[in-house]
């Protein structure tokens, strides 16, 4: 009996994974892999880009040689007659080359060890293929727990099958207390586009580090507004609290995610502990701090506070504010003599009533005559809505 356990067990380990890969793997919306034999299942599994193979060889050399604890829990003496007799029953299933044929060695496993992996696996494929989403992605979950060396690829994994939109959505409630292998799945979803971004806007308020790509590929997809309103619903009862145009005018570190929220690049600006923000310009990169908002047509006063060391010989700064989605240029305002004593810079811009419904400010470096770097201190920024009558008086 031994050597028949032994055999149902490589048999069973070998069919199920390649079966559960070229199932779960699958790329295709909405499609099941066509796959007849095991050999066939074994080809497509081992095409695909995204693979569990690591996982499997692990497990099937976990059965093959049979571990201690398998080995204990299936010995001649611990076998019921029925469990014998399922493990007869696998042997010929095996032969059909049937998806399902590993389910009831999987249920005798997991009977004696609920953290099996491969029965875990083999579960939920099974679930997934009977169209019991929820169940599917139940049982999947659980396999964070148990392989976390393989969280990447089993993230990635899930990821792909969320093509079908009730796997996406089963998938949610799992997010809530913001688990790592999430932060792998809702990046893949929405790198690969698996759903459209304007559905992961639920799933990102557990990982707020990751927000601002979100709203890049929002923007990118053209849902300005979309992007906008998951800035404030992340920011939930700071939103009123903080409201301003330009956001954090005084370079405070409200919450938030640029490019709603202030976009300092790593190698140009860094906000000081106290606010204010320091920017270097050095001619690598010219775009040295922006800010997106949504300003409504009519004139505006631009204001701000700023000290430094910059001249048309070294080089020098400019605010610029451009329109969205086109990109047209509003106005340049440049700066070209900064020094110790904190001075002010203004000037007026005019938000058109078409084809600018969101704007960007940012300011810029410009190369001097002799290039060198320059810097400046920027304390506040201030953008205030013209009086109407003034505007038409002038």
């Amino acid at each position: 009996m031994t050597l028949l356990i032994r055999a149902a067990l490589a048999a069973a380990s070998l069919a199920g994974l390649v079966a559960v890969g070229a199932v779960v793997l699958d790329l295709r919306a909405n499609e099941t892999a066509s796959v007849d034999t095991p050999a066939q299942a074994a080809d497509w599994w081992r095409s695909q880009p995204l693979s569990l193979r690591p996982l499997s060889r692990e497990l099937i050399d976990q059965i093959e040689s049979a571990s201690a604890v398998d080995a204990a829990a299936l010995s001649d003496e611990a076998l019921s007659e029925t469990e014998r007799t399922v493990l007869q029953q696998q042997l010929i299933a095996e032969q059909k080359a049937s998806y399902e044929a590993t389910l009831p060695l999987a249920d005798l496993l997991l009977k004696r060890n609920q953290r099996h992996e491969m029965s875990r696996l083999v579960k939920a494929q099974t679930k997934l293929l009977n169209d019991d989403i929820e169940g599917f992605v139940a049982d999947y979950v659980r396999l964070f727990e148990l392989n976390r060396d393989n969280r990447t690829e089993l993230a990635t994994s899930l990821a792909a099958q969320s093509r079908d939109i009730r796997v996406f959505r089963a998938v949610g409630p799992y997010l809530t207390d913001a688990p790592d292998w999430g932060r792998t799945y809702v990046e893949t979803v929405r790198r690969d586009r698996i759903q459209p971004a304007f559905r992961l806007t639920d799933y990102y308020q557990y990982y707020p580090d990751k927000q601002r790509v979100l709203f890049e590929s929002l923007i990118e997809q053209g849902a300005l507004d979309q992007a906008y309103l998951a800035f404030f619903q992340y920011l939930g009862d700071d939103a009123t609290e903080f409201l301003s145009i330009p956001y954090d005018p005084e370079f405070l570190g409200y919450p938030g995610a640029a490019p709603f929220n202030w976009l300092y690049p790593r190698e140009t600006a860094a906000r000081r502990p106290n606010g204010g923000v320091e920017v270097v310009y050095n001619r690598e990169r010219n775009v040295l701090l922006s800010q997106i908002f949504p300003l409504s047509p009519g004139l505006y006063d631009f204001g701000s506070e700023m000290t430094g060391a910059a001249s048309t010989t070294r080089g020098y700064f400019a605010w610029e504010v451009l329109c969205l989605p086109t990109g047209r240029s509003l106005v340049r305002s440049n700066i070209e003599n900064l020094g110790t004593r904190a001075s002010t810079q203004a000037f007026e811009v005019e938000i058109p009533a078409q084809g600018c419904s969101y704007q960007v400010l940012r300011l810029v470096g410009i190369p001097g005559s002799f290039p060198r770097s320059v810097y400046a201190e920027i304390s506040s920024v201030s953008i205030k809505r013209r009086p109407v009558a003034e505007a038409v008086v002038e």
